[in-house]
């Protein structure tokens, strides 16, 4: 037995749709329209949910060549203002060398690498350790998840 239907609207002449134009209500597609996928209604928790997917802050820490942001000593401590972060923030930390000139950027990387916690330790602010005060400033590039 076939499974194939046969639809006694189209025929090969004398109908209406030789012309080759369909709209939607010849095959059953009434009720459908063609919002795009950008006027969709979203509810508002997916939509809270797309809004912090990802944050992304921005810091910078200054080393002991100038002001150090750095008190103590090993744990040498650094205390940041970063406005947005909240106390329960899980963040990602990255060093941004986009502004370090090519000379400097084995020394960034260096005390960078001498931080061995970063965390948010409250509303708006970071807390960075160190084993040593790192010399340089670096930039941080902080990402969320919410």
């Amino acid at each position: 037995m076939s499974k194939a239907r046969t639809l006694s609207k189209f025929t090969s002449t004398g109908s209406p749709y030789d012309d080759g134009v369909l709209d939607k209500s010849d095959v059953g597609l009434s009720n459908v329209d063609n919002t795009s996928d950008a006027n969709k209604p979203v509810s508002t928790s997916v939509q809270s949910a797309i809004d912090n997917i990802s944050q992304v802050f921005t810091a910078t820490v200054t080393g002991s060549n100038a002001t150090s942001d750095w008190t103590g000593s090993d744990p040498y401590v650094a205390t940041i203002t970063v406005n947005g972060i909240l106390s329960t923030d899980t963040p990602i930390f990255d060093i941004d060398l986009s502004g370090v000139a090519f000379a400097d950027v084995f020394s960034v990387e260096d005390d960078w690498a001498l931080v061995y916690r970063a965390e948010a330790s409250a509303d708006d602010e970071i807390k960075l350790y160190a084993t040593n005060e790192p010399f340089n400033d670096f930039d941080l590039i902080i990402r969320v998840n919410r």
